[in-house]
């Protein structure tokens, strides 16, 4: 879960380069948004993939015999379902976080998403769950949505721990994407691209980035 010392570890790393700019040094705030629970950095960068995959998804459509329609309706139902699921699985199997100190279960806490607590395994299996009705329902082939679904989750997948706040800033993720999105609009090749910028970004974290 994320709470106060999580904010306090991210306020303690300021981004700075020793030895250039005077030892210029900056501490961002890990809320962008001071807007009710607040509106966090991560959780901005996660939208901005998910809309990515969304568009790569529906300009990607086609070549799987899917409408863009397709796509955006199967993501309108999948996303809030993701998240249910995400948060019923931990929910489940962490359910002694969720008692009060009679042994029953807190309700209020259990719906409280924004406290942290959500589980991959969980947005899996309902994800998986609305694709097979979702293509039932529209006679479409499931396999069809699947390997298209796969890349635009790649692109999610790989934006979701970016951390601006904190080193290296984003800067490997962005650079990866950057070649990856080049190599697709030169190529036209979705596998050498992915690869391409897969295997720059590894070499980023590990030798330079480190």
């Amino acid at each position: 879960e994320r709470g106060e010392p999580h904010l306090r570890a991210l306020q303690d790393m300021p981004i700075s380069f020793p030895g250039l700019f005077g030892d210029w040094s900056f501490n961002p705030d890990p809320i962008a948004v001071h807007i009710g629970h607040g509106i966090y950095w991560y959780g901005i960068i996660l939208a901005i993939g998910l809309l990515a995959g969304l568009v790569l998804c529906m300009k990607q459509a086609k070549r799987y015999g899917l409408t863009e329609d397709n796509v955006l309706d199967m993501v309108l139902w999948a996303v809030p379902s993701c998240i249910i699921g995400a948060r019923l699985y931990y929910v489940i199997f962490y359910l002694d976080l969720y008692r009060n100190a009679d042994g029953s279960l807190n309700w209020g806490e259990m719906v409280a998403v924004w406290d942290g607590g959500l589980a991959i395994y969980g947005a899996v299996i309902a994800g998986a769950i609305v694709a097979f009705f979702y293509t039932r329902h529209k006679k479409i082939k499931m396999g069809a949505m699947t390997d298209l679904a796969v890349m635009g989750l790649l692109l999610i997948y790989c934006l979701k721990e970016v951390r601006i706040t904190a080193w290296p800033y984003g800067i490997p993720e962005l650079i990866g994407l950057a070649v990856t999105a080049a190599l697709q609009l030169w190529r036209k090749n979705m596998l050498l691209s992915i690869a391409a910028g897969t295997v720059l970004y590894m070499a980023l974290v590990q030798v330079v980035f480190v």
